[in-house]
């Protein structure tokens, strides 16, 4: 799986698309140009460490240019961290398979993500953290709870699983991130919270 910096989804043929459709391409294009150069920058030399200057001028446009792309910075760490949910919700196989199953493989994805980007992962996501506020109904914690919904599960209560599986997630990347080299398997550990959750804690 490639990394979030790379995961913008393939273009059509610019000769097929009418002329409002090119310049939608070629400032989509330069978004992401924009977007590789500021994640490079968080990665190298920190979240707080970069300003807007500096993204400009690693990406080679006008500071205007990155305004008009995200309205502050914080933005860039917002559609870092939806890429990465959508890279997740990407894996799942079948949107009629049992919930756990879909998240099972949802864990999964987003997973290998992380550890395919390790040093992105740890330099950005406790930015995300502080500046998204992602422990306060995250966009995760959202989007979890409309996967439960269509699933058609049982749950008693839809929003509170959501926001557990969310926050579950975001405390077992929280120790992940910990230290110079992975503490453990974080793909393992995702799985076996969904299955935790999933079972119940009567393991008799």
């Amino acid at each position: 799986m490639p990394p979030p910096s790379q995961t913008a989804p393939s273009q059509p043929d610019s000769t097929e698309l009418s002329a409002y459709q090119r310049r939608q391409l070629r400032r989509s294009q330069r978004r992401d140009h924009v977007y590789d150069a500021a994640v490079g920058l968080f990665t190298k030399q920190s979240y707080d460490g970069t300003t807007m200057d500096d993204i400009a001028k690693e990406a080679g446009v006008a500071r205007t240019s990155v305004f008009n792309y995200f309205e502050r910075k914080s933005a860039i760490l917002d559609d870092w961290a939806a890429r990465r949910r959508d890279l997740g919700f990407g894996t799942i196989r079948n949107p009629d398979e049992p919930l756990q199953q879909q998240l099972t493989e949802f864990m999964t994805g987003i997973a290998q993500v992380s550890m395919d980007t390790r040093d992105e992962t740890v330099a950005l996501f406790g930015p995300a953290v502080r500046e998204l506020n992602l422990l306060d109904n995250s966009a995760l914690a959202v989007e979890m709870t409309e996967l439960i919904e269509h699933s058609g599960q049982p749950v008693a209560d839809k929003e509170l699983l959501g926001s557990v599986l969310a926050t579950g997630y975001f405390a077992v990347l929280h120790d992940w991130c910990a230290g110079d080299k992975p503490p453990f398997n974080l793909g393992e550990r995702l799985r076996q919270l969904v299955h935790l959750l999933a079972s119940g804690f009567d393991q008799s």
